[in-house]
């Protein structure tokens, strides 16, 4: 089906059509011969005025009926009347789903529906009867839909009845979070799957097709990703990845929602059973880049760049410095800055805290050694250290970036890139790859690499920034090269997904 289309229209004003009726009105006097006074308060003023008036209004009318019939802009009813007619509809707030983790003295039979309430008020019920030893994890939803049921790991919870006397009355939120909550479609999520239906021709239960009976499942689902007949002819398998939130920075789905989905595509394509329908698994990366930025104003430079007239880190310091341990007690730092790359008192830094993917800018305030450093910092907390510090420096690497203006915005556009990755391939055998190619391709939508594309979003935003380059992509907490996903063992295995672990800019020397 197509869609309406409009040629080159024009939208006057009301003055722009009043102008341009006086216009003709002086020029079909002057061809007679005859010279017309149209100034304000003249009678054929008047007249158009009004005329004008009246027929902006059609106009305008005209402008908004075409802006409903438009999937670029439409809102509303109007957006949820044109999404209809091609069979999108918006999808309503999911519940978050999950497992906790339980206490007994012997096998106990907990009963479907069994109720817990977490810390935040939110209630959870068993999804099915279970008998269970000590230890054990049980399955458990939300009651109600939206975010407020996501809660993280280690969170307690507690039965609301004392009913069964051998169930300790507590449990912890295990196996993962308790996730997948969501609220229903806003009108961008409902555009852009509008977009994507008009994209992807759908018929026949091709690749396309099944893609939107997996999105249109549940509203925990950002996007569906298919390999047609990856594991032989007659196979079909399907890889869902869910939004990453400002609280939560997975990609991967609980079973439950992949349980929804899977019998959702199954239920629509009845007879298709060699259905293989899974999460993705994520592939945390550090990523370290560096920028060439103007130098501060009090240096000689144009400002808006660098914070120092002698910025640090840099690429001249050889090694990348980065936080190996933080004392809880004293409040300091040991950075592993090689002796040649001088931390000195007075610069101006930044630690990307991955756990709230926020870039902290500190100035350090203290400093001892000549690398490794220890130092103190101020102008911002660091008490978010904390949550880390006993990682360090084994499990989490915290790259040190160099402060400059726009430090924070630079992490924030390249996350929310990150954040609009795609799983990778499957397979890299080329005698699967023709039939089992993901879809939609990577280089169509969805792309699946840390490359220049993530990084022109900075280039194109920032007119200060006048070269920048990764030097670090690396597994994470190792410097092991990752700039793509791995495949997975099997092609029956989760496709993998990178996301961002460690972030870090530095001066280009």
């Amino acid at each position: 089906m197509g869609i309406p289309t409009v040629g080159n229209a024009e939208y006057p004003t009301p003055q722009e059509m009043l102008a341009q009726l006086l216009s003709e009105c002086r020029y079909g006097y002057n061809r007679i011969g005859v010279t017309v006074n149209v100034s304000e308060g003249t009678e054929p003023h008047i007249r158009y005025k009004a005329i004008a008036n009246r027929l902006s209004i059609a106009i305008q009318d005209n402008k908004l009926a075409l802006a409903d019939i438009s999937p670029l802009d439409s809102v509303g009813t109007a957006l949820e009347e044109l999404c209809g007619v091609y069979g999108v509809t918006r999808r309503p707030a999911s519940a978050a789903a999950g497992t906790v983790q339980v206490t007994c003295t012997v096998a106990t039979l907990i009963p479907s529906g069994f109720l817990c309430t977490a810390p935040n008020g939110a209630q959870y019920a068993t999804t099915a009867a279970v008998v269970v030893n000590s230890g054990d994890l049980v399955a458990v939803q939300a009651s109600s839909t939206g975010e407020s049921g996501n809660v993280s790991q280690g969170t307690i919870v507690t039965w609301n009845s004392a009913a069964i006397a051998t169930l300790g009355q507590n449990a912890t939120v295990s196996g993962g979070d308790i996730d997948g909550g969501t609220e229903g479609d806003d009108d961008e999520e409902l555009r852009q799957r509008l977009i994507r239906r008009l994209s992807f021709p759908q018929v026949g239960g091709n690749a396309s097709q099944v893609m939107s009976f997996a999105e249109e499942a549940s509203s925990a689902v950002q996007g569906a990703f298919v390999y047609p007949a990856v594991r032989g002819p007659g196979s079909y398998d399907v890889a869902l990845v869910a939004e990453a939130s400002d609280t939560d920075s997975d990609r991967n789905l609980n079973t439950v929602t992949v349980g929804q989905v899977a019998s959702a595509i199954i239920g629509n394509m009845p007879g298709q059973a060699d259905l293989n329908c899974t999460t993705v698994v994520e592939q945390r990366v550090d990523v370290i880049m560096a920028l060439s930025l103007p130098l501060p104003i009090n240096s000689g430079g144009a400002g808006g760049g660098w914070r120092d007239a002698v910025p640090w880190p840099s690429t001249a310091g050889g090694a990348f410095p980065r936080v190996t341990a933080y004392n809880t007690t004293t409040n300091v730092l040991t950075i592993n800055a090689a002796a040649a790359d001088v931390c000195a008192v007075g610069k101006r830094i930044g630690i990307w805290d991955p756990l709230t993917f926020t870039m902290h800018e500190y100035t350090v305030a203290t400093t001892v050694g000549a690398g490794p450093y220890d130092i103190t910092v101020t102008d911002g907390s660091i008490a978010w250290l904390a949550a880390i510090a006993a990682d360090l420096p084994a499990v989490s690497y915290r790259y040190v970036s160099a402060g400059c203006t726009n430090l924070k915005s630079y992490a924030d556009e390249y996350l929310e890139g990150v954040r609009l990755l795609g799983p990778g391939e499957k397979t890299t055998n080329v005698d699967i790859l023709p039939r089992g190619r993901r879809n939609p391709p990577p280089d169509v939508l969805w792309p699946t690499d840390l490359n220049t594309r993530l990084t022109s979003v900075i280039y194109n935003a920032h007119e200060e920034v006048t070269n920048i380059n990764y030097i670090r992509r690396c597994d994470q907490n190792t410097v092991t090269d990752r700039s793509t996903p791995s495949t997975p063992a099997t092609t029956a295995d989760a496709p993998r997904i990178l996301t961002l672990n460690s972030l870090a800019f530095i001066h280009q020397r």
